[in-house]
C-alpha cells in the first residue's frame, strides 16, 4: 500500500459540506465533500491501494457506473491549503481561505479544480481502511458575463469603487 498523495486534476466533487453542517448524513462540525470518481480503472486502483471508494447509487439504469471518496477537510495541526483562483485584468490571483471563509466553497460554481489529497490510515472502528484527507485545493470558480467584467484589480473591498 503506497502512502503517498493523490494528486488530482480536473476534480469533479459532490455533498459538499465544508461549512460542516449536520445532516442525515453528516456530523454537525465534520467538514467534507465526495470526490466523484467516473473512470472504472481509476476506482479499481484506489480500492486495490486501501482507499475507502463506494459506488454511487445511479439513478437510472442507462446511468454509467461511478464511485465517491469522501474527503476530510480539517483544520487542526496541519491545516489545508485551499485557494481560489481568479484571473482579474488577465493576471492570476490566489486567494487563499480560512476555515471562517472557507464555506463559500459549499455553493460556488466551478470551472475547475485540483486537488492534493492526503492518506490516513484508519485501523480502528468498523470500517478500516485509507481515509482521505484534504492537503491542498485550488479552484477556479465560474465567472459569468458580471463577474469578468467586475472581477478587476484596481481596488480592494476596503477603498470605494471609482
Amino acid at each position: 500500500m503506497s502512502n503517498s498523495n493523490l494528486v488530482i486534476r480536473n476534480a469533479e466533487i459532490i455533498w459538499r459540506n465544508f461549512r460542516g453542517e449536520g445532516t442525515d448524513y453528516n456530523n454537525a462540525g465534520k467538514r467534507n465533500f465526495n470526490l466523484l470518481i467516473t473512470d472504472p480503472d481509476f476506482a479499481q486502483d484506489l480500492i486495490n491501494d486501501g482507499w475507502i471508494v463506494k459506488p454511487k447509487k445511479k439513478r437510472d439504469e442507462n446511468e454509467s457506473d461511478k464511485w465517491t471518496m469522501k474527503v476530510n477537510v480539517v483544520f487542526g495541526k496541519r491545516p489545508p491549503n485551499i485557494f481560489i483562483v481568479t484571473y482579474p485584468n488577465g493576471k492570476m490571483k490566489k486567494t487563499r481561505l480560512t476555515k471562517d471563509d472557507i464555506t463559500q466553497c459549499d455553493w460556488v460554481e466551478i470551472q475547475k479544480l485540483d486537488l492534493i489529497i492526503r492518506p490516513w490510515e484508519r485501523t480502528t472502528g468498523p470500517n478500516p481502511g485509507r481515509s482521505a484527507y484534504l492537503d491542498t485545493m485550488y479552484l477556479t470558480p465560474l465567472v459569468d458575463e458580471l463577474a469578468a467584467e467586475y472581477l478587476e484589480d484596481d481596488f480592494t473591498d476596503d477603498e470605494e469603487c471609482p
